[in-house]
């Protein structure tokens, strides 16, 4: 039977993967909505507070994406500890 927990545990690489996908969503996320914003972005580098000034749904959403990638790699790197 396969190990559950530590370097090459199942749980491990169950949550490594999940890592690993919740991350690529993350930074298509942020592909999306740039390239949706790119006619309001200016020159002069003003477009991240005009990001979280009026994009706050879009904010909260990169902000759980973030967070949700987060734990599960704090997770993965417990677990490969055991």
């Amino acid at each position: 039977m396969q190990e559950m927990v530590g370097p090459n545990g199942f749980l491990t690489s169950v949550f490594g993967m999940s890592a690993l996908g919740s991350a690529s969503l993350f930074i298509v996320l942020i592909g999306y909505i740039v390239l949706k914003d790119l006619p309001l972005m200016d020159k002069h580098g003003r477009y991240l507070s005009y990001f979280f000034t009026h994009r706050k749904r879009e904010a909260k959403v990169l902000t759980a994406t973030w967070a949700i990638a987060l734990s599960f790699f704090v997770t993965t790197w417990f677990l490969s500890t055991l």
